[in-house]
């Protein structure tokens, strides 16, 4: 007992020691030690240095590679391990011609015109896909672009309401009332269109101006029915909005009666469309409206073709039987539509879009005359194809990509 009392405090204070390092062992075994990564040998050991081979993707066998090439490429190879340079229908090279976030993104002739949001200031790309600065002045915190057809020309829109309109060319800048909204601009890019909402109901109204915003003058009232209108300034002038009125539901999952209002105040024949929600795409001559819309039965956006004139407009109406939405399809000068289109659409993506805001797209052609479609293009990673464009000599499809805000190439020829 004399033992034990003299030398208490040091065999607790022994007995704590060697607890510790027990627990210390116990937790070693359980949680880091299974964690590490066992050696494994498999026909022979890997010689010290050499590679053992790039991850797999989990797609069956193929390879990950991420980053730039000299070229600006980045891409995952397909299971076969091809992959193409050009769109031919199956896994395709994606280049990677801005990597910073974006807005207004588009082709000017064959190059891309662009806002750099990083760096508040706009570029075109050189034929080496350098940027150039379009101008020195730096427009900070802009929320949304819009470029004239030439890119000479841009609509900046600010989160307060300001709009400011600048020509890249003259260097010219003339502030657009707050109360202006919606802009288009026409297809020589001289003029724009726009919603002008008052705080006064009966000061709404769908206008058009200079592209400077001088010589405004009114075209049609909106009243309390601006929300269904759209500024779309169709490619031969004849329209300038496209008004969709809701039709009572109907077996075919209820439709919309849709009206053209016409740069001089005319009356064109309406078309009717079975769905809700529509988002149209004229044509380069405008005779033919691309539209999608969301049926109430199952949500999900359906693409459609119309024939538009002032005589008829309807009579050829065709389901193009693909589900995505027109604003990500564009046509080329040789008649045919590129459009990307969602791997996977969760269920009532048409009435809520966000829901495949991180969805990954294909993409596909469609010949305007007769319908037909086909899948080009595997893009060879994830990539949410916004703001397409062709360049002038329909060789390369450009894209913003939703998921990045950076601007992509595919190349079709």
């Amino acid at each position: 007992m004399e033992f034990f009392s003299r030398y208490k405090k040091i065999l607790m204070i022994a007995g704590f020691i060697l607890l510790s390092i027990a627990i210390g062992y116990l937790i070693y075994l359980f949680f880091f030690r299974s964690a590490m990564p066992e050696e494994t040998v498999s026909g022979g050991e890997t010689p010290s240095g050499s590679s053992t081979g790039l991850p797999s993707t989990g797609a069956g066998g193929g390879s990950a590679i991420s980053g730039d090439t000299g070229g600006r490429l980045s891409f995952i190879e397909s299971e076969s391990g091809s992959v193409s340079e050009t769109a031919k229908g199956g896994a395709t090279l994606v280049g990677s011609l801005v990597d910073s976030p974006t807005l207004g993104a588009r082709a000017a002739g064959n190059s891309v015109v662009y806002y750099d949001q990083i760096q508040s200031q706009f570029f075109r790309l050189d034929a080496l896909g350098d940027p150039i600065a379009l101008s020195d002045k730096k427009f900070y915190s802009a929320r949304n672009v819009i470029f004239s057809p030439d890119g000479e020309k841009a609509i900046i829109e600010y989160p307060d309401g300001a709009n400011i309109y600048y020509d890249f060319n003259s260097e010219k800048q003339s502030t657009l009332p707050a109360h202006w909204e919606d802009f288009g601009f026409s297809s020589d890019g001289s003029s724009i269109a726009f919603k002008s909402i008052g705080a006064d109901v009966d000061n709404r109204w769908l206008a058009v101006a200079n592209a400077d915003g001088s010589a405004a003058r009114t075209i049609e009232p909106l009243g309390e029915n601006a929300d269904n209108l759209q500024v779309s300034w169709s490619p031969n002038s004849q329209m300038i909005g496209i008004y969709s009125e809701s039709v009572t539901y109907s077996a075919d999952g209820g439709s919309q009666e849709i009206y053209f209002i016409g740069l001089n105040g005319e009356n064109f024949p309406l078309l009717k469309i079975s769905g809700r929600g529509i988002v149209p795409l004229w044509s380069k001559d405008g005779k033919y409206l691309l539209y999608s819309a969301y049926s109430v039965d199952d949500l999900m956006p359906k693409l459609w073709m119309a024939s538009v004139s002032a005589e008829e407009t309807g009579t050829a109406k065709k389901d193009l039987a693909l589900e995505t939405w027109a604003d990500k399809c564009v046509f080329s000068d040789g008649g045919a539509v590129y459009c990307g289109v969602p791997r996977d659409l969760p269920e009532g993506s048409g009435l809520m879009r966000d829901l495949a805001a991180t969805s990954t797209d294909d993409l596909y052609e469609i010949n305007i005359l007769t319908g037909s479609k086909k899948k080009i293009a595997s893009l060879a990673g994830d990539y949410n194809i916004s703001g397409p464009s062709i360049s002038e000599n329909g060789s390369v499809f450009y894209f913003t990509d939703s998921l990045t805000g950076g601007v992509k190439s595919v190349k079709l020829k």
